[in-house]
């Protein structure tokens, strides 16, 4: 298959995953619920001022709640500036203080080749926001089992670890964990990154919304779980979360 051709297979996949993630958003408001104040507040309150940047915006929730400076996609979409392939970036070097992804990263066909280039366009100790799945004990039984995409360990976390012909939906759970918290000791050095934070969060608050499926729980029930996640201390949510809140920060090339 031809670039060309994988492009636009791309973007054909992308627009009717999007089509069918905004009906679901239409008529969950449980998940709305969730998302707001699970992903989208921990988001705002760690931004930096300055330009910020999204990749892989996908069906454009947290645009249409703050719009970041530059909205990016793999696939075209009316709320997408630019699609763009974070393995290959068209903007200039420390052109932003801030890139947002939610559920992004382990999307990455080549993680370490897409966080250098994330590192390039940030400014000096620019933030990488990130809302990832989190693959500890739960999280890794679940994405395995009970997941659509992939879930596998990772042999080697600075090469790649899908193929760039890939669907742009496929992806590989363990990535952000891997990378961000296993191997967070090298991550300078492959990347030009340094983790600041990495908070798993949520038990079972995201498992009563039933996601992007069909059912969820009545939704008081599930804003009550969803309550009841944020007291679970931090000890047990390392084991039992099922997604992670990463923030890493560009370091200046002195300090490499």
């Amino acid at each position: 298959m031809t670039t060309e051709a994988s492009t636009a297979q791309a973007g054909a996949e992308g627009t009717r995953w999007i089509h069918a993630h905004r009906l679901t958003w239409a008529r969950k408001e449980l998940l709305r619920h969730f998302y707001i104040s699970e992903y989208f507040e921990r988001i705002l309150r760690a931004m930096p001022r300055g330009r910020s940047l999204e990749v892989g915006a996908g069906p454009g929730f947290f645009a249409e709640y703050h719009r970041c400076d530059v909205v990016t996609d793999v696939a075209p979409a009316p709320h997408v500036d630019q699609v763009v392939d974070v393995h290959a970036m068209p903007f200039p070097d420390e052109s932003f203080d801030c890139v947002v992804g939610i559920d992004v990263a382990h999307h990455f066909y080549y993680p370490a080749k897409g966080l250098m280039e994330i590192a390039r366009i940030l400014r000096p100790s620019g933030r990488l926001i990130l809302v990832e799945p989190w693959t500890g004990p739960l999280g890794y039984f679940v994405n395995k089992y009970l997941h659509t995409e992939d879930c596998f360990p990772i042999a080697d976390p600075w090469a790649p670890v899908l193929t760039n012909a890939k669907n742009a939906m496929q992806g590989n759970a363990t990535i952000p964990k891997s990378l961000f918290f296993d191997n967070a000791q090298s991550l300078v050095e492959h990347t030009g990154l340094r983790t600041l934070q990495v908070s798993p969060f949520s038990c079972l608050g995201f498992l009563s919304t039933g996601g992007f499926t069909r059912w969820s729980l009545p939704k008081v029930i599930g804003r009550a779980i969803i309550k009841l996640d944020r007291k679970v201390p931090d000890s047990l949510l390392r084991y039992l979360a099922m997604k992670v809140f990463i923030v890493a920060e560009r370091v200046p090339a002195v300090e490499r």
